[in-house]
């Protein structure tokens, strides 16, 4: 496998920050390219967030390569922290960057907590996304975000039957929103999925693998 990191440029109306990134890409690896957005960055989230990176190891393991980064103002990434709204341009550079320099020709997008919130609500100014992982999905948490409920792409929610941040009966209510069928697969835990880090990371990899027949 080899690593590649990369700063990524996204235009704000104060000029111009990079984004800390990095391309994981296993030998043989699929066409599709796994971008993984972290959660909220007061809250300890950066790239390195134990779930992101267990995610990220399973899907290596099903030869898909992935992408990781820091919203703005997280570790190396340059620029002012915001709350959400900008966030999805920073999402969307990245998305970018995929498609036209690294010429991946399809996107799955695994989003985690406020990650998954900037990706729904970016989802819908972007091509070639084939589906979507929403990991606790952060309902009732900044929906001026504007998430985008009818997506062209599958869908799959996985959310801890214990958590104490979005209480499950909010992802039931979630999933009025969309107006096409959703893939929901709960685990025992909690918000922060210490020690199911694999297990959520291989219930993607088979959702991203049935995407391909």
């Amino acid at each position: 496998m080899q690593t590649t990191d990369y700063m990524i440029k996204v235009a704000t109306n104060e000029g111009m920050i990079e984004l800390e990134s990095v391309l994981y890409a296993p030998n043989q690896a699929k066409s599709i390219v796994c971008i993984i957005t972290h959660p909220y960055s007061l809250w300890g989230g950066s790239m390195s967030n134990n779930v992101v990176v267990g995610v990220r190891i399973q899907l290596l393991k099903g030869k898909y390569p992935c992408v990781t980064f820091n919203f703005r103002g997280v570790g190396k990434s340059s620029g002012v922290r915001g709350k959400g709204i900008e966030e999805q341009k920073d999402f969307i550079s990245v998305c970018d960057f995929c498609l036209n320099k690294l010429k991946f020709s399809q996107l799955f997008i695994v989003g985690y907590s406020f990650g998954g919130l900037v990706s729904l609500a970016a989802s819908d100014r972007l091509k070639n996304i084939i589906g979507m992982a929403l990991i606790s999905y952060p309902r009732g948490f900044l929906d001026y975000a504007d998430p985008n409920y009818n997506p062209e792409f599958p869908i799959l929610l996985i959310h801890g039957e214990q958590d104490e941040l979005i209480p499950i009966s909010q992802i039931h209510l979630l999933i009025r929103n969309f107006h096409m069928p959703i893939t929901l697969k709960t685990i025992r835990t909690d918000h922060f999925y210490a020690g199911k880090e694999q297990l959520v990371g291989e219930i993607i990899r088979d959702f991203v693998n049935a995407l391909e027949i």
